[in-house]
């Protein structure tokens, strides 16, 4: 397998941490309900804390482990680039030509889902 340029490999790194950062905070959001309902006493600090555990065990997990596999990266940023989660106008060009063929796998397979 070909050896990564080193610039390359802080791209994506930082790409990835954005995607992170960006996929997090919506997964939060979720959460954030959950914390808005026991300021109004829907649910007991019990309740709260389940949810954060699970949060914890699940959502945010998932994101970390996603996000922080070096040994994906490139798949991983090219996927968030084609769902939207990272806007492509704002991807050096030398980032998306290195992309190219993880993109064009995502959009294969958003179109294909597309159709169904």
């Amino acid at each position: 397998m070909k050896e990564i340029p080193k610039a390359m490999k802080k791209a994506l790194g930082r790409l990835a941490n954005e995607a992170y950062e960006i996929e997090l905070g919506r997964a939060l959001a979720g959460l954030r309900e959950e914390f808005d309902r026991w300021e109004r006493g829907e649910i007991a600090a019990f309740d709260l804390e389940a949810a954060i555990h699970r949060f914890h065990q699940g959502p945010a997990r998932d994101l970390f482990k996603r996000y922080h596999d070096n040994g994906i990266q490139k798949v991983v940023v090219a996927g968030a680039i084609a769902d939207g989660i990272l806007d492509r106008t704002k991807v050096a060009l030398e980032v998306l030509e290195f992309l190219a063929g993880a993109l064009s796998f995502w959009e294969q397979e958003q179109a294909s889902s597309d159709r169904r």
